[in-house]
C-alpha cells in the first residue's frame, strides 16, 4: 500500500468516526419537556391533594380527607370537585353548616354543573327546608336541564307538600326527556304505585323491559305492575323469565308461587313452595303459602302442621293465625254438612269445639291492621254458624 493510500484511508477512518459520534450525539439528545406555567403546576398539585383526600374519604377517615381537600384549595380555589367532596365530607360528619357553605361555593365557581345543586337540594329537603330545596333544584334546572335527579328532587318536594298534580307534571316532563333513565322511571312508577295507577306504571316500564330484557329490576317492577292490574298471567310470564335468568333466586320463586296461586295453577304453586322448603327449612313464608294452597284444595288436615310450623318460626304472622282459623272452620263445616238434624251429637260437639277454636284464632288475627277486616268478617260468620250448632245441640 502506498503512502498516499494510507493517508486517504486514515482520512476516511477519521471521517467515519466523526459521523458515528455525530449520530450518537443525535440519538441521545434529551428532548426538553414544555415548561409548566405556574397556574398549571398549582393545578397539578391541587389534583394530587384532591386524590389523596378522596382516598382518605373512601377509607372512612373524614378528618384526613378534609385536611387534604383544604390543601387542594390552597393551590386552586376554583376547584369544583373539591368543594363538592368537602360538602359530602361535612354531611358525613353532621356538620350541615359547613356542608351547605361548600355546596354553595361549588355552585359559585361552576354554576352550570348540576351535581352541587342536587346535593344541596337533597340536604335542605332532608333538613325540612323544603322551600329552599325547591328553589335550589329549580335553579339547577335553569342552568342544566339535563340532570334527571333535579327533576326527581322537584317532584319529591311537591309530594311532600301533597301536591300530586304538580309532581305528576314534573315526572311527565322528566319521562319525556329521559325515557331510558332508570332513576326517573323508578320514581315515576313508585309515584304511580302509591296512587294505584298500575296500568300507567306498566306502560312506562314495558319499553325498558324490551330494551333491557335481562335486567332483573325492570322485570320485577313490571311483574308488580301487572299484579296490581290483576293481570297475574302476565306477572307469571315476567317471573318465569326472571327465574330462567337466575334459577337459584328464592325471592323470585316465592313470588312466582304466589302468582301461580292467583291464576289457579295450584300444583305449580305447591311445587315452588316445596322447592323453597327443601332449600331452607327456617323460612316461614313457603310453609304458610303451601298451607294456603292445601286449604284451597280442601286439604285442611295437611295445612294444619304447616301452619303450626309457621307459628314456631314467626309467632307474629297474623295471616297464618287467620289461616288456622279457616282450617278449624272448614273442618267444622265439613263435619256437619248441610243438614244438622242428621248429625250425631258427638260430631256436633266436635264441630262446636272447632268453631270455638276458629273464633280464638280470628280474634288474635283481628289485632293486626292488615288482617283485621278479614278476621272480623269471619268472626261474624263463625258466630252465626256457632249459634245454629248450639241451637241444634240444645234440643238433643
Amino acid at each position: 500500500m502506498t503512502k498516499r493510500t494510507l493517508c486517504v484511508s486514515a482520512g476516511l477512518a477519521v471521517a467515519t468516526a466523526c459521523l458515528l459520534l455525530v449520530g450518537c450525539a443525535t440519538t441521545t439528545k434529551t428532548v426538553q419537556q414544555p415548561v409548566q406555567t405556574p397556574e398549571e403546576a398549582r393545578r397539578d398539585t391541587a389534583k394530587q391533594y384532591y386524590s389523596i383526600g378522596a382516598g382518605y374519604f373512601g377509607s372512612g377517615d373524614t378528618a384526613a380527607a378534609a385536611k387534604n381537600l383544604k390543601r387542594a384549595l390552597e393551590y386552586d380555589s376554583t376547584y369544583y370537585d373539591v368543594y363538592l367532596m368537602l360538602g359530602t365530607v361535612y354531611q358525613r360528619t353532621n356538620d350541615a353548616k359547613s356542608a351547605e357553605a361548600d355546596y354553595r361555593r361549588a355552585i359559585a365557581v361552576s354554576p352550570r354543573q348540576a351535581k352541587a345543586y342536587q346535593s344541596l337540594g337533597d340536604m335542605l329537603l332532608t333538613a325540612g327546608r323544603d322551600t329552599e330545596a325547591l328553589a335550589t333544584y329549580k335553579d339547577g334546572l335553569a342552568h342544566d336541564s339535563s340532570n334527571a335527579d333535579l327533576y326527581n328532587g322537584v317532584a319529591d318536594v311537591y309530594l311532600k307538600w301533597n301536591r300530586k298534580t304538580s309532581a305528576d307534571s314534573v315526572y311527565k316532563q322528566a319521562i319525556a326527556r329521559f325515557p331510558d333513565e332508570l332513576s326517573v322511571v323508578w320514581n315515576w312508577t313508585d309515584f304511580l304505585f302509591r296512587q294505584k295507577r298500575y296500568a300507567e306504571a306498566a306502560a312506562s316500564i314495558e319499553p325498558l323491559a324490551a330494551k333491557y330484557p335481562k335486567l332483573p329490576e325492570v322485570r320485577n317492577k313490571l311483574a308488580d305492575a301487572y299484579a296490581g292490574m290483576g293481570k297475574f298471567d302476565k306477572a307469571v310470564a315476567q317471573l318465569e323469565t326472571l327465574l330462567t335468568l337466575d334459577p337459584g333466586n328464592s325471592s323470585t320463586l316465592l313470588r312466582l308461587g304466589a302468582a301461580y296461586q292467583k291464576v289457579g295453577r295450584l300444583k305449580d304453586a305447591s311445587q315452588a313452595y316445596d322447592t323453597l322448603i327443601a332449600r331452607d327449612t327456617t323460612q316461614p313464608l313457603p310453609y304458610r303459602f303451601k298451607a294456603e294452597v292445601l286449604i284451597a284444595q280442601n286439604n285442611n288436615t295437611g295445612a294444619e302442621p304447616l301452619l303450626r310450623r309457621v307459628f314456631k318460626l314467626d309467632p307474629h304472622d297474623m295471616i297464618a293465625v287467620a289461616d288456622m282459623g279457616d282450617v278449624c272452620l272448614n273442618r267444622a263445616e265439613s263435619l256437619v254438612g248441610k243438614n244438622l238434624a242428621d248429625v250425631q251429637t258427638s260430631v256436633l260437639d266436635e264441630a262446636i269445639e272447632l268453631c270455638n277454636e276458629a273464633k280464638g284464632y280470628y280474634e288474635r288475627a283481628s289485632s293486626d291492621p292488615d288482617v283485621r277486616d278479614y278476621a272480623t268478617a269471619k268472626l261474624a260468620y263463625v258466630d252465626r254458624f256457632l249459634k245454629s250448632l248450639k241451637l241444634e245441640r240444645s234440643v238433643r
